[in-house]
């Protein structure tokens, strides 16, 4: 037989465990100090002389500029050239964005020239052998854009702004 202290922790259980669930689930857990951030974007060059690395993306109206830097690989020495000159043949087959299904290529300014730097070449002079930039039309936010460049793996994926 239940006395009756017994029958009203029986009646109050179910209660309380709904009350500490629910309370649970309306709480925002704070964010970890440990959680892991998303891996950066990595590539290698061709021959592994140096790894490039997203250094950022930006998206300003309809437009995306990338930014990536390279920094040798150790026991490396010289230099090396990604591309000498930018030339129409380049920023038009080399050197775009992939995301979803569309090819997006640098843009071009008032006077026809890409939105890039006119020449990539690396150096040995540090442990950061160089920095890149394009400006390209800005995909759809938040689709994964993967950045070709010369002489390199593709460079990604990474979120488009």
């Amino acid at each position: 037989m239940i006395d009756r202290t017994s029958s009203r922790i029986l009646l109050a259980l179910p209660l309380a465990l709904t009350i500490g669930t629910t309370a649970g689930l309306a709480q925002d857990p704070a964010p970890s100090a440990s959680a892991p951030a998303a891996p950066p974007a990595v590539a290698m060059l061709n021959d592994g002389w140096a790894e490039a690395r997203l250094a950022g993306a930006q998206r300003e109206g309809d437009t995306m500029t990338v930014r990536v830097r390279f920094y040798r690989a150790e026991g490396v020495e010289g230099s090396r050239v990604l591309y000498g000159t930018l030339s129409k043949s380049v920023w038009e087959t080399d050197i775009y964005i992939v995301a979803g299904d569309k090819k997006y290529l640098l843009l071009k300014d008032s006077e026809g020239n890409a939105i890039a730097p006119a020449n990539l070449m690396l150096d040995d002079d540090g442990p950061q052998a160089g920095a890149w930039y394009g400006t390209f039309p800005a995909p759809p936010a938040g689709e994964a854009a993967v950045l070709h460049l010369p002489a390199m793996e593709p460079l990604g994926p990474f979120p488009a702004p």
